[in-house]
């Protein structure tokens, strides 16, 4: 029995439907090996009724839908992989993690082939559904699977994580009392690129970031542990990927912080 994560997200499909086995590299972030199967949600066949019937009111159709499956290549016993499935829905953070790292694995190896900035990462808060199972060599390689369980709040939850985290914050920039920071800007994009397992980009990106705040006129300092643990990570070629996107994120939260500060401080002024 082969284990899968499925990723259900919006249509069309993100790359051309098939089957793609990817291997472990850091510039493209995939971790292990892994068939990456690409598809469109199946429609369902819908009989047309021989008797007329009073006419009701068709339901809107669903927005179209693509899957992503990831699939491990190594085989468990079904005893294995019952025990694997359980373990996977009572805490699927992990197993959706690393499908999600080889499936934006593939979308970079899309956008290098076709030079185009398209198809962008998947995120957690872009899915629709998640699915975990397992099935047979030739089920499992068409996304498909003897045992399937879908998990529909995973991608709500982390819907609503975001939400009470940047609500406060984006009322400030839409009514222009926060300005729009490059240097946080890059520093999310480092923290995008390692959480994707591309450890080079980030550390390209994270450098880029502390020296955009740092060059930016009118600002206070940034901290200067943050400052010099970012830069010596972006200096090393040891930093791993969770190293990274946790001083990333840290980076951003402390240019965040430094803007908040530096507006509490006009405020007065602005008054006289």
């Amino acid at each position: 029995m082969f284990p899968f994560v499925q990723l259900v997200v919006p249509a069309p499909p993100l790359v051309a439907p098939g089957r793609y086995l990817l291997r472990a590299s850091e510039d493209t972030g995939a971790q292990a090996r892994a068939v990456v199967v690409v598809a469109g949600e199946p429609r369902v066949a819908r009989r047309r009724p021989f008797a007329r019937r009073a006419r009701r009111p068709r339901p809107r159709p669903a927005a179209p839908t693509a899957r992503i499956t990831v699939v491990r290549p190594e085989p468990l016993s079904p005893a294995a992989a019952r025990k694997w499935l359980r373990a996977a829905v009572a805490d699927p953070r992990d197993e959706v993690a690393d499908a999600l790292v080889n499936a934006n694995a593939l979308l970079a190896c899309t956008r290098q082939a076709f030079a185009s900035p398209d198809p962008r990462d998947i995120t957690p808060l872009s899915l629709i559904a998640v699915r975990l199972g397992f099935g047979s060599g030739e089920r499992a390689a068409h996304g498909e699977g003897d045992v399937v369980v879908e998990l529909r709040d995973f991608p709500a939850g982390e819907r609503r994580r975001g939400a009470q985290r940047g609500d406060e914050l984006l009322a400030d920039l839409v009514a222009g009392r926060r300005p729009l920071e490059p240097a946080a800007e890059l520093a999310l994009l480092a923290h995008q690129q390692a959480a994707a397992g591309r450890p080079v980009v980030a550390r390209a990106l994270l450098a880029a970031a502390c020296a955009q705040a740092e060059r930016e006129p009118g600002r206070p300092h940034l901290p200067r542990a943050v400052a010099e643990r970012c830069r010596a990570a972006a200096a090393s070629a040891g930093s791993d990927c969770a190293q990274l996107a946790n001083l990333a994120r840290e980076l951003a939260d402390a240019i965040r912080h430094r803007e908040a500060a530096s507006t509490v401080r006009s405020g007065p002024q602005s008054m006289n």
